[in-house]
């Protein structure tokens, strides 16, 4: 089942493949995240902007055929792009 849409969290995408939920945790500390939650299904970081700091969200959770992730603001309307930019990069890491 997807995440649900709410405003906090505008950039749910496409679905990642379920071959690197065991890779995701590496993922999220090179990448410069935190993570706070992690179980056999959820995984949940946080990531701070370096001007401000600012802290956004970014959440897995492992379906039966894929992963799905969500990445988005704490606060504020506007994340200047930053959250979608994350999620690009797991998918660029991910691409052979």
């Amino acid at each position: 089942t997807p995440f649900p849409y709410t405003p906090r969290f505008r950039s749910a995408v496409e679905p990642l493949p379920l071959s690197i939920w065991d890779r995701l945790p590496a993922m999220i500390e090179k990448t410069g995240g935190i993570i706070t939650v992690q179980n056999e299904s959820y995984l949940a970081a946080e990531y701070s902007s370096k001007l401000f700091g600012f802290v956004d969200d970014m959440e897995f959770r492992k379906a039966a055929d894929a992963v799905q992730v969500r990445s988005g603001s704490r606060v504020g309307h506007s994340d200047m792009g930053a959250n979608n930019k994350r999620i690009v990069e797991f998918r660029k890491a991910i691409t052979p």
